[in-house]
Parts: C-alpha cells; structure tokens; sequence
C-alpha cells in the first residue's frame, strides 16, 4: 500500500496503489466507517499523515476487507503527482 496523488494540477486526488491499481483514500475511509473531520482528513495525502499511523492501519485494513466493493484504476492511464501536493511548508537546506 503507498499513498499517492493523481489526476490534475490544482485538482489532485488522494489515493492508495495496490499493485498496479489505484483507489481512491475518500472511498476507503467511507468503507473504514470515518465520518466528518476524520472522513475530510482523507481527501489529501497530507490530511492522512496528520492523523498518524493508526488511521493509516485502519485504512489498510478496511481496504483489505473491502477490495472487492472499491473501483480500482489501472495505475498506467493516470497522471501522478506529488506525494503531498499541499506542503504546509518547504524546508530547503544548501
């Protein structure tokens, strides 16, 4: 399972690679039964890394009990883009 952010500048969507597949991480949390500032949190890559390790687990394990119910998109056909498209900050060192 790796986070990634696909589709199109300024409209990037949160989503989880299996293989050569990718869904998106809103659709999983709704499986994971998450409801509002959690459920927001999971439209963006960064919202999922603020909430911690053990909201990620919950996603692992609600997409592996729900595999079969989620759309997977073939990974070839997608744009991808930064990991964490909307850094609070950038820290630079020379």
């Amino acid at each position: 399972m790796r986070l990634v952010s696909y589709g199109a500048p300024k409209a990037w969507i949160s989503g989880i690679e299996i293989d050569d597949s990718v869904v998106e991480s809103a659709a999983v949390a709704r499986l994971a039964g998450w409801t509002g500032n959690k459920l927001a949190a999971a439209s963006s890559n960064r919202g999922l890394l603020e909430l911690g390790f053990d909201a990620i687990e919950e996603l692992r394990t609600a997409l592996g009990r729900n595999l079969l119910q989620l759309k997977l998109t073939p990974r070839a056909g997608l744009r991808l883009g930064p990991p964490v498209p909307d850094p609070q900050k950038i820290i630079c060192i020379g």
